[in-house]
């Protein structure tokens, strides 16, 4: 038990200290009118994937400390601290949420099956709806779909479903 909690706690400032050093080093800033400045940068990114590997609190928690600590140590953005905190907060909360909850990562057995829910949350849906539109007739130009032949084995390993074949 201490130990997850000592793993969680390192993983958290790992990924501050990556949300801090991607923010920092990997931006271009651009300057508008009035002395004011925007940046664009990947540091959200950062926050999302420490909310999809660590939950959404911590994962919000690091992203938010890290930019955050970003914000303080460069002039034009100081007076945007409490704004990053709260923004990059709700940006893991949400991420954690929608992961977590909704897509039910945690419950995945392997670990490429998270990685790829992450990486295209409506990919799964998206390979059900396009078996769907190839049993009915839309399934694009060279791609059949057909059920195992009367009198042949299953090669499928015994699930339930249609098999493709790519002519």
């Amino acid at each position: 038990m201490k130990q997850n909690h000592t793993q969680k706690l390192a993983l958290t400032g790992l990924f501050a200290a990556l949300s801090y050093v991607v923010f920092t080093f990997l931006q271009f800033k651009i300057s508008l009118g009035g002395g004011d400045a925007t940046s664009i940068h990947l540091g959200n990114a950062v926050v999302v994937l420490g909310a999809l590997l660590l939950g959404g609190p911590l994962g919000g928690l690091a992203g938010a400390v890290g930019m955050a600590i970003g914000d303080l140590l460069d002039p034009i953005y100081i007076v945007y601290v409490p704004k990053t905190l709260v923004l990059k907060l709700c940006i893991g909360l949400i991420a954690g949420f929608v992961a977590h909850r909704i897509g039910h990562i945690r419950q995945r057995k392997e670990r490429g099956q998270q990685m790829l829910w992450a990486a295209d949350p409506g990919l799964e849906r998206g390979r059900d709806a396009h078996q769907r539109r190839a049993v009915h007739g839309g399934g694009g130009a060279g791609v059949r779909r057909s059920a195992p032949r009367p009198g042949e084995g299953r090669t499928d390993g015994g699930r339930k479903g249609l098999t493709c074949t790519i002519n």
